[in-house]
C-alpha cells in the first residue's frame, strides 16, 4: 500500500506517538522520533531489519491512522484474492483473528515483486542510511542475508516469527532456468 499510495521521495517526520503504538518485543528498525526521512529509507526500514516501527509510521503516512491503514489492507488483500488472510495490525504481530495462508503469501508476493522498488529492497543486503541535518544515522541489514548470500539466483523476499520465536515463516524467490520462482514456508 505505501508502495502504491505513496511517492519514494515523500518525506516523513517520524512521531512519537507512532513508536509508542508497538507492542513490546516486536522488530525495529530503531526509528527515532523526529527524524524526517523518504518513503523509499522507510520501506528499507520496514523490510530488511522487519521495522514494525517503520510499519506504523508508513501506515499513518498512507492513511493517517493506523485503524485506517488495516482496513485498507483487508480490502486491498480481498482484491487481490487472498480470500485466507485477515490483517489485526500493519506489523504482523500475533493477535487474535489475524492469519494467512502460504499460498496468499505467494500471491502477494508476486504482485509485490511486480513492483521494482520493492523487488529492489527486498534483495538488498544492507542499507546505510548516514546521518544529516534530518535524521539519525541508520545501518540497516537484511535478515535475509545469509539466503541471498548461499542460495545460487536468490532475490529476496521476507522471513517472519512470533515474538516468541515458535512460529515461523519465509516467503522466498529465486531465479532458476530463466524463471521467477516465489515460495513460501510457514511452520
Amino acid at each position: 500500500l505505501a508502495i502504491e499510495n505513496l511517492q519514494p521521495d515523500k518525506v516523513v517526520t517520524i512521531q512519537q506517538a507512532e513508536l509508542d503504538e508497538l507492542p513490546v518485543g516486536m522488530s525495529v528498525a530503531q526509528l527515532v522520533a523526529n527524524d524526517q526521512m523518504s518513503v523509499q529509507d522507510l520501506l528499507y526500514g520496514l523490510i530488511l531489519p522487519s521495522g514494525s516501527d517503520a510499519a506504523v509510521v508508513l501506515a499513518h503516512a498512507v492513511s493517517g491512522d493506523t485503524a485506517t491503514f488495516v482496513n485498507l489492507m483487508n480490502t486491498r488483500a480481498a482484491q487481490l484474492g487472498l480470500n485466507d488472510t485477515h490483517y489485526m495490525n500493519p506489523y504482523g504481530a500475533e493477535e487474535s483473528g489475524q492469519y494467512s495462508s502460504a499460498a496468499d503469501l505467494v500471491k502477494l508476493a508476486q504482485k509485490a515483486m511486480n513492483y521494482q522498488l520493492f523487488a529492489t529492497i527486498v534483495s538488498t543486503q544492507q542499507h546505510r542510511l548516514a546521518p544529516d541535518y534530518y535524521h539519525h544515522g541508520y545501518p540497516w541489514d537484511n535478515i535475509l542475508a545469509p539466503f541471498l548470500q548461499n542460495y545460487p539466483g536468490a532475490n529476496g523476499i521476507k522471513t517472519g516469527s512470533n515474538a516468541a520465536g515458535t512460529d515461523w515463516c519465509m516467503v522466498f524467490s529465486a531465479y532458476r532456468n530463466g524463471r521467477l520462482l516465489i515460495g513460501a514456508e510457514m511452520q
